[in-house]
This record gives structure tokens, sequence and C-alpha cells, in this order.
């Protein structure tokens, strides 16, 4: 610990005993050093994570508008998949399940189911072509000119299914389920409808921020490709422990790609679609080099402005500590010229005002001045030194600690620390943990001087103990409240110290249940602490006492810190109680 102080010492003087040039520049090369830095980390941490949080956030809510965009396509295409079934024409169509074959009256029911089903699907443009068997394996279809093999296209769908049934052949998406008997439920035909390309996903869903987009079943299979010749391989080992029946994104380093995957769970397919890197830094690296570019221009600009700042206000000292030196070495007076209004000329003209006096002053009361001095300094040699007090403190606690006097070790030991506080050695600033501790100090020698009869509790919120106090603030209050309000009752005295944070505000209160304040004193004296007034007489209990000095001195301090928004409010109630309120700002 003594190490380190020293350390700390020698560098305060080290940095003391610098010309000012160089603390200009350091100052000033630390501002662009730091700047510079934290442009670094600004753009390599946070704005990074940010773009590339927003990127993905935005991706994925793109994934899951195709993906509502098919489940809504899928819905429609299923509709018209009942609405087929519920048409009683088709439904008898299909019913008339006879051996004989009639041709004429086969192709005029063709040509009527067409028309049906081109009727049934024409408001939707999902479907491309529909496909009905009935059980001797006729196939009625919509679309007259398409060619497929109806045959090999029945054997990819089960051979009954009430729900429907999606499937991927040669390369184009089905639908398929069972058609039953509405009386017996037994199976009388097949329904099968083929998807127009690009019904589901299509250009006007804003591919283009992908490079490919595949639909898979939970079961790897494919049902759409888009960009097929674009998309990196996606095996079945990455699927089925990255992808399958899940929802998210993760980052594919080896084929440099970003993976984003949407579970459709009604149907069991999955939304794969990949965007390579690049892309999703693309808008990282601009902000990048737009914040490298703007920081190495500020930071240019920064020394330029700090090399011309040191310049002028540098030659103008040089001049003024040139003429110093040559007034102490010949003691010729020395003028320095110069029409600059700002600080350094008002020091400049101040300077030739004081040059002017010394010679006057060095023959008229030079000797006049020394004999004071020497007196002053007798005196000064005369008053007794605190830090004597606080040593020989120190000496006793040590002779009251070999003795075994503890209670006499303890209560100088309290000493001590208040009198360490009041000598200033502290900051004139601490935090309210510190604050907390020179108040025990007192409260521990009260403890000794009262015994039983006095009682000190705490309420210490903790967000608040690092909060910023002016040092010995509240010793006077929490003395006020022990000499003025419990020591004048017949009853135990017990004194609350509260501190907590209400919007930015640190409140700090003081109660005791003594004998408080009349409501006249009371308002005369709230009345003095809204104006910082000085001593007053005021009574607490049926006692006038000339006092108060320790309360307005604290709520003066409160106010020259921090202005008039701040300070002290006492509440009372006679012969009950008597609470001090502290408004302080919530300052670490």
């Amino acid at each position: 610990m003594k190490k380190t102080t020293k350390l700390k010492n020698r560098i305060i003087r080290l940095y003391e005993d610098w010309p000012l040039k160089k603390k200009l520049m350091l100052v000033f090369g630390a501002i662009v050093i730091l700047q510079a830095v934290s442009g670094v980390i600004f753009n390599g941490v946070f704005t990074k994570k940010c773009f590339s949080d927003m990127f993905v956030k935005y991706s994925n809510s793109m994934l899951c508008n195709i993906g509502n965009n098919a489940r809504t396509h899928m819905n429609n295409v299923e509709n018209i998949s009942q609405n087929i079934l519920y048409n009683e024409r088709i439904y008898s169509i299909i019913c008339s399940n006879t051996d004989k074959f009639d041709l004429l009256k086969a192709y005029d029911e063709s040509l009527e189911i067409d028309e049906l089903l081109k009727n049934i699907s024409y408001p939707q443009q999902e479907v491309e072509a529909i496909y009905l068997y009935n059980q001797n394996g006729l196939c009625y279809r919509m679309n007259g000119s398409d060619t497929s093999d109806t045959d090999e296209l029945l054997e990819n769908f089960p051979s009954e299914s009430a729900i429907p049934v999606w499937k991927c052949v040669n390369g184009k998406i089905y639908m398929g389920r069972t058609v039953y008997n509405k009386d017996t439920l037994e199976k009388i035909g097949t329904q099968i409808l083929r998807i127009r390309d690009g019904a589901f996903v299509n250009e006007d869903t804003n591919l283009n921020e992908f490079i490919s987009l595949e639909i898979i079943t939970d079961g790897y299979e494919y049902m759409y490709s888009y960009r097929e010749s674009a998309m990196p391989t996606l095996d079945r080992e990455q699927f089925d422990s990255l992808i399958a029946g899940k929802n998210g994104s993760y980052v594919d380093r080896k084929n440099h790609h970003m993976v984003f995957f949407l579970h459709m769970d009604e149907y069991g397919w999955n939304l794969v679609a990949m965007m390579p890197l690049s892309k999703l830094y693309n808008s990282t690296n601009k902000v990048r080099n737009a914040v490298v570019f703007f920081g190495i221009f500020t930071c240019l600009l920064t020394l330029a402005m700090a090399l011309m700042f040191c310049k002028d206000l540098l030659n103008v000292i040089e001049v003024l500590i040139n003429a110093i030196n040559d007034f102490e070495k010949t003691n010729n007076i020395s003028m320095v010229q110069t029409d600059r209004k700002d600080e350094i000329g008002f020091l400049t003209v101040k300077y030739n005002d004081l040059v002017k006096h010394i010679d006057m002053l060095v023959n008229t009361v030079y000797k006049e001045q020394i004999s004071r001095r020497n007196a002053q300094m007798k005196a000064l040699q005369a008053q007794l030194n605190p830090h004597f007090i606080y040593n020989t403190l120190e000496i006793i606690n040590w002779k009251a600690q070999f003795h075994g006097a503890d209670d006499v070790s303890d209560m100088i030991y309290h000493l001590s620390g208040l009198i360490d506080a009041g000598m200033g050695k502290k900051r004139k600033f601490v935090t309210l943990e510190e604050e907390l501790e020179y108040i025990d100090h007192y409260c521990r020698i009260s403890k000794v001087r009262f015994g039983k009869n006095i009682e000190f509790r705490y309420d210490i919120a903790q967000e608040v103990l690092k909060t910023s106090v002016p040092v010995l603030i509240l010793q006077p209050l929490v003395e006020n409240a022990v000499i003025h309000g419990t020591s004048k009752v017949g009853r135990k005295g017990i004194i609350l110290i509260k501190a907590y944070a209400a919007d930015d505000i640190l409140m700090i209160d003081i109660v005791d249940n003594g004998i408080g304040i009349e409501e006249a004193q009371l308002r005369k004296l709230n009345a003095h602490l809204e104006k910082k007034s000085g001593q007053f007489e005021f009574c607490y209990g049926s006692e006038k006492e000339q006092g108060g000095i320790g309360l307005l001195n604290a709520n003066e301090r409160i106010k020259l810190n921090y202005g008039d928004d701040f300070g002290i409010k006492v509440y009372s109630g006679y012969r009950h109680y008597c609470k001090i309120c502290c408004r302080l700002p919530c300052e670490e």
C-alpha cells in the first residue's frame, strides 16, 4: 500500500513539474488516442453487432413472411380441394363406378368436369392442373393439354388418406387426398392437384436477398428449390442436427454463408434460406469505412487545432516568463507589449501594472513586510498544530491498548476518525458509504456517553452507497438530534438514519423520537433554511436556545454546491419526533 502511494505521489509530482507545453500535448494526445480507440471499439463491437442483429432480424422476418405467404397459398389449395369434394355433380360422376365404359359419355363427363374444376379453381391462381380418379382408374382432369403420366402420378400417393398429402414428383409440387363415399365412407376415388411453379414462393416475395431457398420436409424430402444452381450443398447430418423442426439461423463458416430456417409445423415443412456472409457484413463495412475516414479526419483536425492553440497560448506565456527572468536577474523593469483582449491579454496588462509598483514597494515597504512576515511566522509556530493533536491521540490510543483499556482505546479511535475527516485529509466530497463511517464514529462516542438511553438505527439502500456527498455533511445533523432532541426526553432516545434514491434525488432522513419543535418555531426554522440565513433563536421543546449553526451550515453547503433546488427541510411533531430531510443529487 505504501509503495503504491509513493508511486502515485511520484507520478503526480512528475506531472506537476512538467512544462505547460508537455502537459498540453499530453492532454491533446490522450484525447486523440481515446477518440481513435473509442471509434475502433464502437465500430468493431457495437456497430457490427447492432447491424448484424438488425440484418438477421430482418432476414428472419422476411423468411417468416415467405412462410406465411406459403401457408396462405396452401390453404387456398386445400380449400379448392374441399370445394371439389362438396360439388355434387363431380361427386356423382366419381361415384358412377361401372365396369361398362361408354366412350362418348366419358368424353362428355370429362368436358363437364374440366369446366366445373376451372370454375372452382378460377378465383385462385395456385392450381395448374387437377386429376380426379375413380375406382376403375379412369382419370378426369382439368387442363386437357396436360400430358403427364397419370398412372405414375397416382402411384406416388398413399392408397387412402383423408387429409391432404403434399408430394414433390418430377420437380412439381402436388397435393393429393382420398375421396370417400358420403354414406358408406368407402374409398371411391383419388383427388390430385398440381401446384403452379412459383405459386408459393415467387420473385415478388423479395427473394433477391437470398442466394437460395428450399422447402424440405422433416424426412429430408426436397419439395421446392429456388435458384438451385447457386445453392450450396446441405447434407442430411446438417439438416437433422441444426434445422429439422426448428426456427432460427446459424453461420456456416465452411461455405461462408448465413443459413436461416423456419419450421411449418402444420405441414412438417422446413423453409431453408441461405445468404452470403459478405452481404450480411456489407452495411457494417460501409459504416466502418465511414467511421475510419471520419475518425482520421477528426484526429488530424484535432491535432492541428491543438498545435495552433498551444502555439498561440505558449508564445505569450514564454514572453512573460522571459520578462520575469530578466527582472529577477537584472532588477530591470521589462514591459510586455500586447494587444490581446482575452485572459492572456488581461494577465499581461496586470503584469505590466505589477512591475510598475514593484520598484516602489521594494524601497518603501520592503523592510516592513519582512518584519510583518517574521511576526506571522512566530504566530503560526505558537499555534497548536492539528496534526500534532492527531498524532498525540494515536500515541494515547496505543498506550490504552497496551494497558488493556479497550473502551478508552475505542473512543480515541472514533475521535481520531472524526479529527481525520475534519483536518481535510480526505476529499471535499466523499461517498455516502464513507460519510456513514464518520457518522458511525460519532454514534459510537455518543453511545459511550449516553449508554442504553440512546439507540442508533440505519436504513440505507445499497444503490446509494457510492453516491457523492460533501464530507461531514451529516454529522452536525445527527449531533443536533442527539443534543437537542433525544437528550431532552425521559424515554429512550432512538435516532434513525435513512437514505434512498427517488427520481435521481438522494434523500437522507434523520429522524429522532425527541422533544421536537413547536409549530411556530418550525416555520421560522424552515424559512431560515430556505433563505440560507445565519444564526437565530428557536426553541427545542420549551427551551429557547441560540443555535442551529450546524444545521444552517450544512444547508448552506448543500445549496452552494448544488444550487437552491437542494437543501434541508425539517418536519416535527411537538413532543413526538423531529425529522430532518436532506435533498442532494445522485452523483457518483
